[in-house]
């Protein structure tokens, strides 16, 4: 994020008071909460500081980090930009009254320390905890069951995230039982169904709850049983690979940093070929597979 600086030079109503400097930079900051920072430094009337803010973005919010000329750092969790606006110029609002979650630097400032460097320099977070040093990780695993009148489980990974949208992978596999009939045959079909996709996500967040809407396209590999009892009584394997896509429609909420419980309807398509007269082929084996499925599962954050 661009390093956004703003210098204000505010001059006291009475003539023979001395002009007050408020230097306020901002040297690291999205660019949509910089803005909003700005505009309500330039509308606070009472300052006169000189103040260095960074502000990462971590999950559920934003932290901010302030140091001032004196050597005082002020640190916080905001959920949202306005609040953050609102926190900084109370930080440089010119009242007497010391911050008490303010920190006094304990030694003299070392020269070498890049942490000191002027304002308007860019400069990196440095904070205490080296747990949140670390980058905020934005993609999710996933893991669940799949529930119908059939069972299956699901697994998906988010491999590259570009602001709110996500492009990864999703597997899939569910089984099933089913009795089979027509005018020329009956049959009871154990089968299996294998999924590869390839998926894109979009995330909508409110505080701890996520919405990802997402649409997979990839490949299904079926796999059918076939006890035929009727005219004739024999056994026989079927297999067949389609082409086919998936929406799902998951809604999630994070129990903690790193872990979320998520679940809601996934709906299948799948091609299919012209049906046989008897017996059972590839397009009546895969539209023995039930839909939409029901999904439930954990989310785990990952790098």
């Amino acid at each position: 994020m661009k390093a956004v600086a703003l210098a204000l030079l505010l001059v006291a109503a009475p003539a023979a008071a001395e002009p007050r400097r408020c230097n306020v930079t901002i040297v690291r900051a999205p660019d949509d909460v910089g803005a909003v920072i700005e505009q309500w430094v330039r509308a606070e009337r009472s300052c006169d500081i000189t103040l260095a803010i960074r502000v990462v973005p971590v999950p559920g919010g934003y932290r901010l980090n302030a140091r001032d000329g004196d050597g005082r750092v002020r640190e916080r969790i905001v959920p949202d930009a306005q609040t953050a606006g609102v926190l900084v110029a109370s930080w440089i609002a010119n009242d007497q009254t010391q911050d008490p979650f303010a920190v006094r630097n304990p030694s003299p400032p070392d020269p070498d320390d890049e942490s000191l460097e002027p304002p308007g320099e860019s400069l990196p977070m440095r904070v205490a905890d080296h747990e949140s040093e670390k980058p905020a990780r934005r993609r999710w695993l996933s893991a669940g069951v799949l529930g119908s009148t059939t069972v299956g489980v699901r697994a998906e990974l988010d491999a590259v995230v570009v602001g709110n949208w996500s492009f990864g992978i999703a597997a899939s596999v569910t089984r099933c039982d089913h009795a089979f009939a027509n005018t020329l045959t009956h049959s009871d079909v154990d089968a299996s169904y294998w999924r590869a996709l390839a998926t894109i996500v979009r995330t909508f967040s409110v505080g701890r709850i996520n919405f990802r809407p997402s649409l997979g396209i990839g490949a299904l590999t079926a796999y059918g049983r076939v006890e035929q009892w009727a005219p004739v009584s024999k056994t026989y394997g079927v297999v067949t690979t389609q082409a086919t896509a998936q929406l799902a429609l998951l809604l999630g909420v994070e129990l903690t940093r790193n872990w979320a419980v998520h679940g809601g309807p996934i709906m299948t398509l799948a091609t299919t070929g012209v049906e046989r007269m008897g017996g059972i082929g590839g397009a009546e084996l895969l539209n023995l597979e039930p839909f939409p499925f029901l999904y439930v599962g954990l989310q785990r954050r990952v790098w």
